[in-house]
């Protein structure tokens, strides 16, 4: 195994998860320099609607030809603009492993792969939008109060 793989593993997860590359910021698979294939670096933002989109970082390294790990990541869902959910991996922060809320507000989070917080995301979008739905005064439809 080596990064190509890793980035190949990645690109069929996000088909498989309904993600389209972002017209505006296109994904970027990158080997680094001198890494022979063991480090790499992936940088993209998926729209999953209109409103939705996620921001992935990770920083990739094959460990032993065998499994990736990723050293440093972030996903960030953005949803009108506005951050709403995040998982972070960053060993330059005190605590390497958190998340941010609504706003980038920071909260304790364990460790999480790409593809559960893709599911997540999913679930909190269909969650923002029931809540949008519940809102009569955002219904044409609704009987006036």
């Amino acid at each position: 195994m080596d990064v190509w793989d890793y980035f190949d593993r990645r690109e069929r997860e996000c088909r498989d998860l309904g993600l389209v590359p972002s017209d505006t910021i296109p994904e970027q698979f990158l080997e680094m320099k001198g890494s022979d294939g063991t480090r790499g670096l992936v940088m993209a933002r998926y729209s999953m609607s209109d409103t939705a989109l996620i921001e992935v970082m990770e920083i990739v390294e094959i460990v032993d030809g065998t499994h990736a790990h990723r050293a440093k990541y972030s996903y960030y869902l953005v949803v009108d603009g506005v951050e709403h959910y995040a998982r972070e991996r960053d060993p330059s922060h005190a605590i390497a492993v958190h998340g941010h809320g609504l706003h980038h507000a920071w909260e304790p989070a364990d460790p999480i792969s790409f593809v559960q917080f893709v599911k997540n995301s999913w679930d909190r979008i269909s969650d923002l939008a029931d809540e949008a739905h519940d809102d009569p005064l955002d219904d044409p439809l609704a009987p006036e109060q």
